[in-house]
């Protein structure tokens, strides 16, 4: 399965504050074997959102939307998903009675603001927010079957673990994609790329790429499939990584230059 992430907010796009969101979920969607194909951070603006989601629903199985489901006049992705899918908005009763419950519960009545929240394309489903006013949506747009959920942190994690990822398993073929990292120090990327240069060929499994931080280059050894035999592929190119680097290897994973 393919997937696109969206993060949308416009503060997202000015750089005033950092997504987060986009690696949270890109990693969430791996554990399934799900490949990532592109992150979009968007603007708020119905109408480009809206291209957004036509895009992605002719090329990806799946998207995931963060982000734009508050009560201000600046959170259209409601309006957006609706624009995608060609149809209008209505006030959905589960979500209506989500809103009534959490006013309720507050000792307050539901605000003409946040009515908004209530409205769902024609078509879409709840999904249920145990930790705040915003439902999120599920839906369809062209091939992609599509989540939106809010952009507030800890909503959107707990949304995530308990209405976006139990949906996607039951359509999910069984595969995880694992991640094996060989960290090393002293070498030049040009000289790791030398030496592991059949391995980083284009299309090959699994695949084998670098990145550069501080001096630290390490090989990332990623691949889908079966749990066992991705578990297999991967320590085998690990151990042919570590082998042909010698020296230059201080550690996998996580572990840093003083283990």
């Amino acid at each position: 399965m393919r997937a696109v992430i969206f993060s949308i907010g416009t503060e997202l796009v000015r750089g005033l504050r950092l997504d987060t969101h986009s690696a949270h979920v890109a990693r969430a969607l791996g554990t399934l074997g799900i490949q990532v194909v592109r992150h979009e951070t968007l603007d708020d603006l119905a109408p480009a959102i809206a291209d957004a989601f036509r895009r992605a629903g002719a090329d990806a199985d799946l998207i995931v939307a963060t982000g734009g489901l508050g009560p201000t006049q600046d959170d259209c992705t409601r309006h957006a998903l609706a624009q995608a899918m060609g149809v209008p908005l209505e006030e959905h009763p589960e979500a209506a009675a989500h809103l009534q419950a959490w006013a309720d519960a507050r000792g307050r009545p539901v605000s003409a603001t946040n009515r908004v929240q209530a409205l769902l394309p024609r078509g879409a489903d709840v999904l249920p927010n145990p930790v705040g006013t915003a439902v999120g949506m599920a839906a369809r747009v062209g091939t992609a079957r599509v989540f939106c959920i809010p952009g507030v942190p800890a909503e959107m994690r707990t949304m995530l673990d308990s209405e976006v990822l139990p949906r996607i398993r039951e359509v999910a073929p069984g595969r995880v994609t694992l991640v094996r990292t060989v960290r090393t120090f002293g070498l030049r990327e040009s000289e790791v790329a030398e030496v592991l240069a059949d391995l980083m060929q284009p299309g090959r499994r699994p695949q084998v790429g670098t990145a550069v931080h501080a001096g630290v280059i390490d090989i990332h050894v990623h691949a889908s499939g079966n749990p066992d035999e991705v578990g297999c592929l991967l320590g085998a190119d690990a151990a042919t990584v570590c082998s042909r680097l010698g020296r230059a290897v201080f550690g996998e994973g996580d572990k840093g230059l003083e283990n």
